[in-house]
Parts: structure tokens; sequence; C-alpha cells
């Protein structure tokens, strides 16, 4: 009789060894979370966030004026050739519109490059936004993308600088490079 009550106490011992474990990591997991968010939060509150990984961003202003014709190489290794295929001012009583026409063609690696007119800097001072995208993914070699952009500019105001964002994107992290182009002489069209 002994032999049948020891073990059901052992069971029940046993039955209860694992209950408070149970109850520990039941109770236990929460609160570990509940620390770690609460050690974060004073993490950053005291010592300031973690940079997040962005992609690597850079500033290349020109000395260089460009003018109409002019082709401007982009990317890392400067492979991706952009051509300033028109600017002009077309004057007319009533307004004054700058329009340029970009052009690329694309080379092996094309797909993971675009260009994007940014802004467009008037000698005034004032800022005008841009919207044109060229992208290299859907052309095919051989193929020539084209973007346009016209602005109305105030009477009398002429273009400064043209800022252009070229990315890059790629499966890690993608590069941005942020370009101040010089406006040259641009031809003025008066149209009556």
């Amino acid at each position: 009789m002994q032999d049948a009550s020891s073990s059901n106490n052992e069971s029940g011992r046993s039955k209860k060894v694992w209950l408070r474990v149970l109850i520990v990591v039941a109770v236990g997991i929460p609160v570990l979370i509940e620390l770690s968010t609460l050690f974060n939060l004073l993490k950053v509150q005291f010592w300031g966030a973690e940079e997040p990984a962005e992609a690597q961003v850079q500033t290349t202003e020109s000395a260089k004026e460009y003018v109409e014709g002019d082709t401007l190489f982009v990317g890392a290794d400067s492979l991706y050739a952009l051509h300033l295929k028109e600017m002009r001012v077309d004057v007319s009583p009533a307004s004054w519109e700058f329009s340029l026409i970009l052009s690329a063609s694309p080379s092996a690696e094309a797909e993971k490059y675009q260009v994007e007119l940014d802004s467009l800097l008037l000698r005034s001072g004032q800022v005008l936004a841009g919207r044109g995208v060229l992208e290299w993914s859907s052309l095919r070699e051989g193929e020539v993308s084209e973007v346009t952009e016209r602005w109305e500019v105030p009477n009398g105001d002429i273009p400064d600088h043209l800022f252009l964002r070229v990315s890059q994107r790629s499966d890690s992290a993608g590069t941005e490079e942020h370009l101040s182009l010089n406006l040259g002489p641009i031809p003025v069209r008066y149209d009556q």
C-alpha cells in the first residue's frame, strides 16, 4: 500500500512542478517583453534614436554651364548619359514658358536607374517644382527615352539652376544623387 501512495505522491509533486514552471513561463515572457520595450523607450529618450539604414545620398553641384545640346553623365561610374535635347523660353504677350526636353539611352544595367526633374531655380530666387521622370527600366537596348517638362515663369524671369534626382535601385540599398546644374544662356523664342 505504501508503494501506491508514494507513487501517487511523486506523481502529484511532478504535476505541481510542471504547473509552477508553466506559470513562471506564462507570466515571465510578457514581463520580459514589457521590460524590453521600456528599456528601448528609455534608450531613445536619453541617448537618441538609431539612424535607420537609408539610401546613400550624394549632392553634386556643377560649375559648368549647361546649354541646349549638352550631355550629362550620371550614375556611380558615369555610365548613363542624359542629353539636354532642348531648352528654350517661349515668350508671348500673356506669359513666359520655359520648356526642357531630356533624353536618355539605356545601357546593359539600365533597369536600375531613374532620373527625376526635381525643381527649377529662377534668377529671381523663386523655385518651381518639377514632375517629369525618366526611367530606363522600360527601355530596350537602342531605344531612347524622353521627358518634356514645361514651367510657367514670371515675365522677365530666366531659369538659373536645374535640380535633378538620380536614383539607383538595388536589392540591398539604393543610392541617390542630387544634381544641381548651372544653366547657361537659354534661347528665347518670341511668339506673336
